[in-house]
């Protein structure tokens, strides 16, 4: 059997990421608080769309009487956080060191694709003409 082989490689440098860090940080200070199902208070932002799909979205939630953060991708912000198709808490720091976090969650994405060939039929979305130049 051929054995898959894939290289994932990036570089953030360390002033951009505090950057970013900071301006999600006022952007969710700034933001209002909503209130969910059974009360629970939330601030969430939009911080970017997928890139196949982009009517799934990244949503960033802070939750300020539990101090969670949840990274939730879904169509619409109000969505009910179990229809998202992917759901990432802070507390996967505590759980998981980043390297093998990173493998994993690309070894769940590659079996899903395979999976989905095999079981459901559906190849991956590709898309056409200027689109899918970029």
């Amino acid at each position: 059997m051929d054995e898959f082989e894939y290289t994932i490689s990036f570089k953030v440098p360390e002033n951009r990421l505090i950057e970013v860090v900071n301006e999600l940080k006022n952007r969710i200070i700034e933001s209002s608080e909503k209130k969910l199902r059974g009360g629970v208070e939330v601030k969430s932002i939009q911080i970017t769309s997928a890139g196949a799909d982009g009517a799934w979205k990244y949503f960033l939630t802070y939750y300020p009487k539990s101090k969670n953060i949840t990274v939730t991708v879904k169509r619409f912000e109000n969505q009910p956080t179990s229809y998202s198709i992917l759901k990432i808490t802070d507390k996967i720091i505590e759980a998981e060191d980043f390297k093998d976090f990173v493998e994993r969650i690309a070894k769940i994405y590659l079996t899903l694709k395979l999976l989905r060939k095999e079981l459901i039929g559906k190849e991956e979305v590709s898309k056409e003409g200027i689109e899918g130049f970029f």
